[in-house]
C-alpha cells in the first residue's frame, strides 16, 4: 500500500445496502461511482442529496470507513445513533437503499502502513471500531503476514457492532485476534469474553511484547485519553507508537 497521499474528491451516490448492526446501530454501503482510492483508517464527509428532513439539506458529518481499500464497489460507514445527533437520528431511523448522497474524501492521519514493524494493537469501543474494522478486512483481504490483535469494549453484547464480523474474520485471517469486553454485563451469564475496560493487565495478558507493538485507539475522548494515559504510565510505551482517533 503505498502512504502517498489519495486524491481528495466529491462524489455524488446512492446508498446500496443497509444493515442494522445493533439496536440503535446500523452500517451503510455507499455505491462508488468511480475509482475512490484512500488507506485504512481514513474517513470521509458525507451529506444528503434530497433528505425527507429539509433540515438535513446542506448538513455533513464525519464517518471512518468501515470498508477496506481493497473493495471496489462501495464505500461502508457505521453510524450509532446519539440522542442530540438528528443526523444520526434520520440515517438510523430513516435512511433507506436509494438514498441520494454527496462524499467527499478521504481524510485524515489515523491510517495503517502495512511496512512499519510491530505487531499492531488496535483499541476501541463503540463506533470507534470502523477504522480498526477497515484495516483488519485490508490484512485479511492482502493476505498479509502481519500480526493484529483488537480489543473491543462495549457497555453489554447487545452493543457490540460487527459481532459476526468480527468472530468471522480470525477464521479467514490466523493473524488476526479478537479480545471483546464488556463494561456493564452481569456477571453469571454465558459471556466467555473479558469484562471491565481495557487495562494494562488485559493487554500483557494478550500481547506477549507491549513495547514491540502498534497501537490504533478509536473511540470517544474519555476513552481514548484514559487508554494513552495507561499506555505509556502503565506500561511504558513509547507515545511514537501510539496513534489515536477521537470521536465525540
Amino acid at each position: 500500500m503505498t502512504t502517498a497521499p489519495a486524491q481528495r474528491k466529491t462524489l455524488h451516490s446512492v446508498v446500496s445496502g443497509v444493515t442494522q448492526q445493533t439496536h440503535d446501530t446500523k452500517s451503510f454501503q455507499v455505491r462508488l461511482p468511480e475509482a475512490f482510492d484512500f488507506q485504512p483508517g481514513q474517513f470521509l464527509m458525507l451529506s444528503l442529496e434530497d433528505p425527507g428532513n429539509p433540515d438535513l439539506k446542506g448538513k455533513q458529518r464525519a464517518y471512518s470507513i468501515a470498508s477496506s481499500p481493497t473493495t471496489q464497489e462501495y464505500v461502508e460507514v457505521v453510524i450509532k445513533e446519539t440522542p442530540n445527533g438528528f443526523f444520526s437520528k434520520y440515517m438510523v431511523r430513516d435512511c433507506r437503499e436509494g438514498e441520494k448522497v454527496k462524499f467527499t474524501g478521504p481524510w485524515g492521519h489515523f491510517v495503517y502502513n502495512e511496512s512499519m514493524p510491530g505487531h499492531l494493537v488496535l483499541i476501541g469501543a463503540g463506533s470507534g471500531i470502523a477504522p480498526l474494522l477497515a484495516m483488519m478486512r485490508y490484512l485479511t483481504d492482502k493476505r498479509l503476514s502481519n500480526k493484529a490483535t483488537l480489543f473491543f469494549s462495549n457497555k453489554t453484547r447487545e452493543d457490540v457492532i460487527y459481532e459476526k464480523k468480527l468472530a468471522e474474520l480470525p477464521r479467514q485471517n490466523p493473524n488476526l485476534r479478537v479480545v471483546n469486553t464488556l463494561t456493564r454485563e452481569e456477571e453469571g451469564d454465558d459471556w466467555k469474553g473479558e469484562r471491565g475496560r481495557v487495562s494494562a493487565e488485559m493487554i500483557k495478558k494478550h500481547i506477549p511484547d507491549v513495547h514491540g507493538a502498534l497501537y490504533y485507539l478509536c473511540g470517544p475522548p474519555l476513552m481514548v485519553d484514559g487508554v494513552v494515559k495507561m499506555l505509556k504510565e502503565e506500561l511504558g510505551v513509547d507515545p511514537a507508537k501510539i496513534k489515536t482517533e477521537k470521536y465525540d
